[in-house]
């Protein structure tokens, strides 16, 4: 079922992104790279193409790369704030 939804939001992703070439609502190129990163779990094409970014803009990934990491350690604190655990317990600063 999760590889089901995944698969279907990169696509619509995609056909969103290429809408958004004629349509100057819809931002384009944003949607084609989140279908791009979408579909690169089940197809090799999109791993191929993500390649070729990743060694063509260096810059840009590691831009997307950190704001993924702060992303991950907001939604652990979410989390724990929200599971009613002090925060750090799950990583393993708490003291024992």
């Amino acid at each position: 079922m999760k590889t089901v939804i995944i698969l279907t939001a990169g696509w619509l992703c995609i056909l969103s992104g290429a809408v958004g070439f004629v349509l100057p609502v819809v931002p384009g190129i944003p949607l084609l790279i989140a279908g791009v990163i979408l579909l690169s779990g089940h197809h090799a094409w999109a791993r191929r193409l993500l390649a070729r970014f990743r060694k063509r803009f260096p810059d840009v990934w590691m831009s997307v790369h950190n704001r993924k990491q702060r992303l991950k350690l907001w939604w652990n604190r979410f989390r724990e704030r929200r599971q009613g655990v002090s925060p750090g317990s799950m990583r393993g600063d708490a003291p024992k």
